[in-house]
């Protein structure tokens, strides 16, 4: 196998994780349940600050790195905000210009209607920008007692910051972790930890669930984390976990789960449109089924509605990428 398949190979299963964390987060957005939702939020928006870190490129100059993250992180949670405060205005027919101006600057701790998930694009661009000022400013072992000192802040900080600069510290290490794997893809141990074997992979998804509920319901959004050194050791057996799995789902060849695999990898490639729309169409979804009344078992009910909000965000992501407004989803200058 060449080196070219090797890293198309790589890219293909970091799709697929990035996909599996879209649609874990759709589903909490649904809500699946407490316990669904207290074992997702060990890792599900982590796992996309570490796809971050593996993707990160510590050679680029400032200016080209800034500008793709304004384009690709800040403009289209801009646009989306806004597009989101006219709702608000529309559905509940006020609009509060101190609420939108706090809710802009601080969306990690202030909600605003249908824009839940909004928090994740600050928050990964200021994560972002910290972590590349410690690359450029720190050498040898002095980055990485940066990086962890800036995470163990973000953990521990007893009050909220502006501009999600509180979760921004707290994922700094999953960013870090990120770029090492990156750069030690060949290395046997590495290689041996993202190709587990099958019964040890079982293993490491009980015991890590179990863990997970013992340390309850945590949040990067509101920096709830709990006990944090079993936070971080949920969140990284979790990564562990869903890589090994995002990678055997993307080695399979049998047809109904290459489908699976080739929607998930559209999810992950298009994450951003999937976290800005998703709780618009949930909401679509859930009152054109409260229109229609049909009486269903609720978690059959979620299953469908969640069939239907993944399809109509397909949907109007293709209709868009037909049109001039591509850039609303990071998509500037394709």
């Amino acid at each position: 196998m060449t080196q070219t398949v090797l890293k198309k190979s790589r890219i293909e299963w970091l799709d697929v994780l990035r996909g599996i964390g879209v649609v874990l987060m759709v589903m909490g957005h649904i809500y699946f349940g407490e316990r669904f939702s207290v074992y997702i939020h060990a890792f599900h928006m982590p796992l996309f600050f570490f796809v971050s870190g593996f993707f990160f490129n510590p050679k680029k100059n400032y200016s080209e790195f800034i500008i793709h993250d304004l384009k690709t992180l800040i403009l289209p949670f801009s646009i989306c905000f806004l597009i989101c405060q006219f709702l608000q205005c529309v559905l509940k027919g006020d609009f509060d210009i101190r609420y939108a101006f706090v809710s802009y600057f601080c969306s990690n701790h202030f909600l605003i209607v249908l824009a839940g998930g909004f928090w994740f694009l600050p928050c990964l661009f200021i994560c972002k920008q910290l972590y590349y000022w410690a690359r450029r400013l720190t050498r040898g072992k002095l980055f990485p007692a940066v990086v962890v000192a800036g995470t163990l802040t973000g953990n521990y900080l007893p009050f909220k910051l502006p501009l999600c600069l509180d979760s921004a510290l707290s994922c700094l290490a999953l960013l870090w972790i990120g770029e090492i794997l990156k750069s030690r893809q060949e290395n046997r141990f590495v290689k041996w930890l993202l190709d587990l074997p099958a019964p040890l992979l079982c293993l490491l998804f009980l015991v890590n669930g179990a863990l997970i509920f013992k340390n309850g319901l945590v949040n990067v959004r509101t920096n709830d984390y709990g006990n944090a050194p079993l936070y971080w050791l949920n969140c990284l057996m979790a990564s562990l976990f869903w890589a090994n799995a995002s990678k055997r789902l993307a080695g399979l060849k049998l047809r109904p789960i290459k489908v699976v695999v080739r929607e998930l990898q559209y999810a992950g490639r298009e994450s951003i449109a999937y976290l800005t729309m998703n709780e618009a169409c949930i909401f679509i979804v859930s009152s054109l089924v409260a229109l229609v009344g049909i009486p269903t078992d609720p978690v059959l009910s979620k299953a469908l509605c969640l069939v239907a909000v993944l399809g109509l965000i397909k949907c109007l992501r293709i209709l868009i990428a037909k049109t001039k407004m591509d850039f609303v989803f990071g998509r500037v200058g394709k």
